[in-house]
């Protein structure tokens, strides 16, 4: 049982071949062996015919028929050495052969028992494979079935939840916004917790600036703006001298002239404090000594502007209060 399929089929074929040769050796052996008994057939047949002769021809001497007995008996001799080592040769022959198909017989009798036990173990295999796959069917028949009851209850309970998936979007968007409103609103708290002492100090520093330079502003605007006024009263006041004079002069259409006359530049006031904080940013936004410059700027052009568009025009107001006057 040890043995595998290679190893006997190996013997086998050695076997086969011993046995083809034993064959040939044993019909050599036969064939001898016939011409063997052919040749003892033929020396009985040779002593019969002497004995024979030796009755016909009595006349002859003994010696030369003893001389010839002698030759046939050593043949024979020989002849039965010869016979008896081919009897030797075909019982070895015979003991050879017997062995061998004994162990042929051996091979023959375990590759059957091995054909038994492969069969039954493939029939074996192959229902348990069967088995299995029948199981594995039913199964998939049952997946199937399990597939199609929850396509159906998919399909019915689509819309439901597609309306759910979205009311949970819509939920989960509001979430996120409240959550980034409570992150900002956190931040700006963290950020806008209570300055250090420093920071205040230069907040107060820039202040303080910040209103004096305001101050300074509103002062100068005043200041100008009462120049600006005794200067309108005393225009006025020489329109009023020359109306006089003008009742003696020709009167002049308004359609003849036509004079453009500009009109005073508005003074902007801007608030004395700025904003400092906004609700909004987390730092102090502190305007520069240069804004304040621009501002002053801006002031002393409108002054000027509002001095040189009232010089400029003294020409025009008489024409103009005239017409003022006819409407």
């Amino acid at each position: 049982m040890n043995l595998s399929l290679d190893t006997i089929l190996t013997n086998a074929r050695e076997l086969v071949s011993r046995l083809r040769r034993d064959d040939a050796t044993a019909d050599t052996a036969v064939s001898q062996a016939q011409f063997v008994q052919e040749r003892i057939l033929s020396m009985k047949q040779y002593g019969d015919d002497l004995a024979e002769l030796n009755d016909i021809s009595a006349h002859r001497p003994k010696t030369a028929i003893l001389y010839n007995i002698q030759k046939e008996n050593r043949l024979i001799r020989q002849l039965q050495k010869e016979n008896e080592e081919l009897k030797q040769l075909v019982t070895e022959h015979r003991s050879v052969l017997e062995k061998i198909m004994y162990k042929y017989r051996q091979d023959v009798q375990r590759l059957i028992l091995m054909d038994k036990e492969e069969t039954k173990a493939v029939n074996l295999f192959n229902a348990s494979l069967a088995q299995d796959i029948q199981d594995k069917s039913s199964k998939i028949h049952e997946m199937a079935t399990v597939m199609r009851r929850a396509i159906d209850i998919d399909d019915t309970n689509s819309a439901s939840q597609e309306e759910r998936i979205n009311a949970l979007l819509l939920e989960n968007r509001g979430l996120k916004e409240i959550l980034a409103v409570h992150e900002n609103i956190h931040r700006t708290k963290q950020i806008s917790e209570p300055i250090t002492e420093n920071d205040f100090g230069s907040a107060l520093f820039w202040t303080r600036n910040l209103v004096y330079l305001a101050l300074g502003t509103v002062v100068f605007t005043a200041i100008v703006t009462f120049l600006a006024v005794i200067y309108w009263r005393t225009k006025q006041q020489k329109f009023a001298k020359t109306k006089s004079h003008s009742s003696e002069l020709p009167s002049f259409s308004t359609n003849s002239i036509n004079v453009k006359t500009p009109r005073p530049k508005e003074i902007k006031l801007f608030p004395i404090v700025p904003k400092l904080v906004q609700p909004s940013s987390p730092t102090f936004i502190l305007p520069s000594i240069e804004n304040n410059k621009i501002i002053k700027d801006i002031y002393t052009t409108d002054a000027y502007s509002t001095a040189d568009s009232s010089s400029s025009s003294a020409a025009a107001k008489k024409f103009r209060k005239k017409n003022l006057l006819e409407r």
